[in-house]
């Protein structure tokens, strides 16, 4: 079945990083001029799995463990 593939769990995984910070990313990439325009679309790609991986990594997955249903002592 598609939804057992590792490597589309992991995109869903980070897809809400990825919509935060795609924009960023555009902005960033459009700026480069070392890179040829016909590789700048693989290097926005990359760059946006790897900063949305680092932010689901750092901020979204430890946020995700904080219970906000326990009750006060």
């Amino acid at each position: 079945m598609i939804l057992e593939f590792k490597l589309l769990r992991f995109l869903g995984s980070i897809s809400y990083s990825a919509y935060l910070f795609h924009m960023l990313v555009i902005a960033f990439v459009k700026k480069l001029e070392v890179i040829p325009q016909d590789l700048k679309i693989y290097f926005f790609f990359l760059l946006t799995i790897i900063l949305s991986t680092v932010s689901y990594l750092i901020i979204e997955l430890p946020l995700s463990r904080i219970n906000l249903n326990q009750k006060n002592k």
